[in-house]
């Protein structure tokens, strides 16, 4: 039984050039040059995918503070209403103590339909 002994050459590794050849001086570089243009495709893809999670957690933080901050305006609402409930009410003259005055000769419109809208944002 005869080994055979799988030969892994490059195929112009062993070409030879003349000296005033274009290859003789490209040759030399060409190793350095790969591995520089190597490392800046794996530094680039690793700043793209950085700044790409980067920017989906913030995002995230930013619609679960929208919520936070949304659980906190209700739960003040809450606790006003139970005070003003608790205080006996809010009666007119509560207001001129604010410096509220009361509204004389307005006009309101009235459009069926027209109902306020929650500011909704999508980033994604």
């Amino acid at each position: 039984m005869s080994k055979k002994t799988l030969n892994l050459q490059l195929p112009f590794r062993d070409r030879t050039f003349r000296r005033d050849s274009a290859f003789v001086r490209a040759l030399p570089r060409e190793e350095s040059a790969i591995r520089f243009f190597g490392v800046l495709l794996a530094v680039s893809v690793f700043a793209y995918v950085f700044f790409v999670s980067l920017s989906i957690v913030n995002v995230i933080a930013r619609k679960e503070a929208d919520e936070q901050a949304s659980q906190l305006r209700a739960s003040v609402g809450q606790l006003e209403r139970e005070y003003f409930a608790l205080s006996g009410g809010v009666q007119a003259n509560d207001g001129e103590t604010i410096g509220l005055t009361a509204v004389r000769g307005a006009n309101f419109i009235h459009r069926p339909g027209a109902v306020a809208k929650e500011n909704v944002r999508n980033e994604i």
